[in-house]
């Protein structure tokens, strides 16, 4: 199934997101969340969960069958349990990831 880009209007972030939804898992020192990614780009993601993260937590994205990425939160929804995840993976290191898989 081809990637859909997000709208402009809707995307103000400096690398073009892409709408998907894959399964995953950000985990910190603490614990491991189930999540689902809503959208990706090379610098971050959206995910959904229902563990109540706080801006500046760093952790690990996993992606099912995608990778791995080192991440912070840079943004919680507590309406619609939604976060903003930014890579700390440089965008070439991001965009090399998803090209092997």
């Amino acid at each position: 199934m081809p990637l859909q880009s997000v709208p402009a209007a809707d995307n103000r972030r400096i690398f073009p997101r892409n709408a998907v939804i894959w399964r995953g898992r950000f985990a910190t020192e603490a614990a491991t969340h189930e999540c689902v990614v809503l959208n990706v780009s090379v610098g971050g993601a959206c995910v959904r969960t229902t563990f109540p993260p706080e801006v500046g937590d760093h952790g690990r994205l996993t992606i099912d069958r995608v990778g791995e990425f080192d991440a912070e939160i840079v943004w919680v929804s507590n309406h619609t349990k939604g976060l903003g995840i930014r890579f700390r993976d440089t965008p070439g290191d991001v965009r090399r990831t998803f090209l092997l898989h």
